[in-house]
């Protein structure tokens, strides 16, 4: 009797875990495994290996140091329970401060299209993955405010979903002048575990479907999950992008197809970093 009691209490743990890892499956944001730098609170990497870069990633040989920043929501996330959305959440309140620590100090927000020609003495990019609806509520209001510009990188085929922009936000915002649209598939999948065919197709799908939306050129990529490779990066060049961002660390820029960002938390240890790192 306590040898079945026994592996009964066994069987029963194992089912209990179980569910807690399915229950946070289900609940996996796009983003949730991009980072290198992991600020106070986020999550740590599991398998780091899967976001270094390809054996035989090159750089074009040019290089300048520009910052480029990476944010996924700018909101209060009202369900404490979905601890990854907390990880990938700024609070607006932290947004602003971030954004008045840059002007203060002298950085200037600058587009993806001006990455090699800038002018501005301490540029830096802001970045937005996925196209959640509260860089509509919550981020635009404070860029404007600021007059600072951002790049969204946004699922073509998410517009409308809950919690994604709407067709009428992304329009509003493509007509502003602070706001380059740039594509991040047309279904967020992870392009070099699927075939050529499919990566294609979501590559070449995500600028036609926003091109035909809002009359205008996308020039930006970003890669889901920060993962690509060389046949990943060939078919962004081929499909007409200008730039691709990644999720590798660091703020010099060498390859316009595998530009490294910075991600940010509720904190200000990403700006002092970066004036510490430059000496300002």
């Amino acid at each position: 009797m306590f040898v079945k009691q026994k592996f009964f209490l066994i069987g029963a743990a194992i089912g209990v875990v179980l569910i807690i890892l399915a229950f946070g499956l289900r609940r996996t944001q796009p983003d949730q495994l991009v980072s290198f730098y992991t600020p106070p609170g986020a999550l740590k990497i599991v398998n780091p290996k899967m976001f270094l870069p390809p054996k035989d990633f090159q750089t074009s040989g040019k290089s300048v140091k520009i910052p480029i920043l990476m944010y996924h929501y700018v909101e209060y996330n009202k369900d404490l329970k979905d601890t990854i959305r907390t990880s990938l959440s700024v609070a607006p309140h932290w947004f602003e401060k971030q954004l008045l620590e840059l002007k203060s100090q002298g950085y200037e927000t600058i587009s993806l299209d001006e990455l090699f020609t800038t002018h501005a003495k301490k540029p830096i990019i802001l970045t937005f993955d996925d196209g959640y609806r509260d860089f509509y509520t919550d981020a635009y209001p404070l860029l404007k405010k600021y007059n600072m510009k951002a790049t969204i990188y946004v699922i073509s085929q998410f517009l409308n979903r809950p919690n994604y922009l709407t067709i009428d936000q992304l329009k509003e915002l493509a007509a502003s002048p602070l706001i380059t649209v740039g594509a991040h598939t047309q279904h967020h999948v992870s392009l070099p575990n699927v075939s050529l065919n499919e990566a294609k197709i979501e590559i070449f799908g995500s600028k036609t479907d926003l091109e035909k939306l809002l009359g205008i050129k996308i020039n930006q990529f970003a890669y889901p999950y920060g993962r690509f490779n060389t046949a990943v990066e060939e078919l962004v060049k081929e499909a007409g992008f200008q730039t691709a961002v990644t999720t590798l660390p660091g703020d010099t820029q060498s390859n316009l197809f595998a530009l490294t960002r910075i991600r940010v938390g509720n904190s200000l240890l990403v700006t002092h970093k970066l004036f510490s790192e430059n000496g300002r």
